[in-house]
């Protein structure tokens, strides 16, 4: 039972962590579409852009404008977005909406310990870069949110096997029909401690651009 009841804390944990930069941003909602997608084994909703607005042409939005020093910058189709100097980047999904780029990446860390994973299309899409593998995987929670048209979905599963954790936040806006997805796996809680300072600094650098 101790062993249960400290992995439940270190989930709650960690969905205090995801939340980390949008409980400050006054959030408004996005498209009517209520489809459900998964997502590391759960449904989940379509995803957010940076502070829930709609976007006029030409112009950008951003969480957090602060850059560090030893980060790096990928560009995608559409975002743009800070990581840890030494991670590897490995792009994903290819844009849907535009002949180059890619809709999301995964960054992993020197010693494969700790990876993050970033999704933000230009409006809506399918992160199907990140499904359950139902053969090595089992989904360990699940919660879903639904207030003023902005769906939001934690989801945390972890390898059959106990070699990593992975959790996702996707958060839809249903009446702008945009989305955002982010996520980080790894190894073990020592991996999780060591690199969730970093996660937060990472989710909120993304800027997100529209036309």
């Amino acid at each position: 039972m101790k062993k249960i009841s400290g992995f439940l804390a270190l989930i709650v944990l960690f969905s205090t962590v995801l939340a980390t930069g949008y409980a400050k941003e006054n959030i408004t909602p996005f498209n009517e579409n209520k489809e459900k997608i998964v997502i590391g084994g759960a449904a989940i909703p379509n995803e957010v852009s940076s502070n829930g607005a709609v976007i006029p042409n030409s112009t950008k939005r951003t969480e957090n404008p602060a850059r560090n020093e030893h980060s790096k910058t990928f560009k995608g189709a559409w975002f743009e977005i800070q990581y840890p100097e030494d991670f590897t980047v490995e792009p994903s999904l290819k844009s849907t909406t535009n002949v180059s780029g890619y809709d999301s990446a995964f960054f992993v860390s020197p010693s494969k310990e700790v990876s993050f994973y970033v999704f933000s299309p230009q409006w809506n899409g399918k992160p199907t870069d990140i499904l359950l593998k139902t053969d090595k995987e089992t989904e360990l929670a699940l919660k879903k949110t639904e207030k003023n048209g902005v769906v939001v979905i934690e989801c945390t599963i972890a390898a059959k096997d106990g070699s990593y954790t992975r959790s996702y936040l996707d958060v839809e806006y249903t009446k702008s029909n945009t989305r955002k997805v982010f996520g980080l796996s790894y190894r073990d809680h020592k991996v999780y401690d060591q690199y969730k300072d970093r996660y937060i600094q990472f989710k909120s650098s993304l800027i997100q651009f529209a036309d």
